[in-house]
């Protein structure tokens, strides 16, 4: 590993349930856990994804990993900045150069990564979990899932994608992990040093839909809106016939 600190504390399980809930129970078991702890899988029995959904991953094909910040810098109000700059780093690595054709990768609010094109695939999630003290963050773990060489995806994930099916190679998935963690680790850095600006921009600059008129599921009801924003809390800002709203990710789906 070239960083600094993520994944200089390591943990590789073959199976488990979910890397999140083992890293969230370690954490019970030692609080004093360092910072930059990854948990490292090769198969989840049970992972997780947004609104409780299910994350479905082959064996020892996928990137299925869990990363402990302890980000007490940020104010409670401020945790989705970590969202964006956990998005921002695997944005980063799929950006690596692999000496390969560069596919347009781009997030979907508000934290899935998409391969853009005249499909839209997706290729990763992201789940965290914050621990609040008071008005500060004191701890998140977050949880990432990133198709590398399956090729072959349940029904249920007509979109789904991977670098394999990208690029027709197969990857060494732990060498790609090492080059995760440093991506991450830059962008979590550049969080701590307070450029909140700087992620912002580069979040939206990113995202999906921004700027331009959309089809939305609201309420069981098609709407098209405009994506005008992401505020500080998390909420995505559309435009619906001049009207600028905001919206959780449960009150709101896109229909591509």
């Amino acid at each position: 590993m070239d960083t600094a600190f993520i994944g200089k504390n390591l943990i590789y399980l073959e199976e488990t349930s979910s890397t999140n809930d083992f890293l969230v129970q370690l954490l019970s078991q030692n609080p004093f856990l360092v910072q930059g702890t990854v948990v490292l899988a090769g198969y989840q029995t049970g992972g997780r994804g947004q609104q409780g959904s299910c994350w479905q991953s082959n064996s020892n094909e996928n990137l299925l990993l869990s990363v402990l910040f302890k980000p007490k810098f940020l104010l409670a109000h401020e945790q989705f900045a970590l969202s964006q700059a956990i998005a921002l780093g695997i944005l980063d690595f799929l950006r690596s150069d692999f000496g390969l054709s560069r596919p347009i990768f781009g997030i979907k609010w508000p934290n899935d990564l998409y391969v853009l094109g005249v499909e839209r695939k997706k290729i990763g999630g992201i789940l965290i979990e914050n621990v609040l003290q008071g008005m500060f963050v004191q701890q998140s773990v977050v949880g990432i899932g990133l198709n590398i060489n399956q090729t072959v995806f349940d029904l249920s994930l007509p979109n789904a994608t991977s670098l394999r099916s990208i690029f027709g190679i197969d990857f060494d998935v732990r060498l790609l992990c090492g080059m995760l963690l440093l991506c991450l680790e830059r962008r979590y850095l550049q969080l701590q040093s307070g450029d909140f600006g700087q992620i912002r921009s580069d979040y939206l600059a990113d995202l999906l839909g921004y700027g331009q008129f959309q089809m939305f599921l609201i309420e069981g009801k098609r709407c098209r809106g405009r994506i005008v924003g992401v505020d500080e809390l998390g909420f995505l800002m559309v435009s619906i016939d001049g009207i600028v709203l905001k919206f959780t990710n449960k009150a709101l789906s896109f229909i591509f």
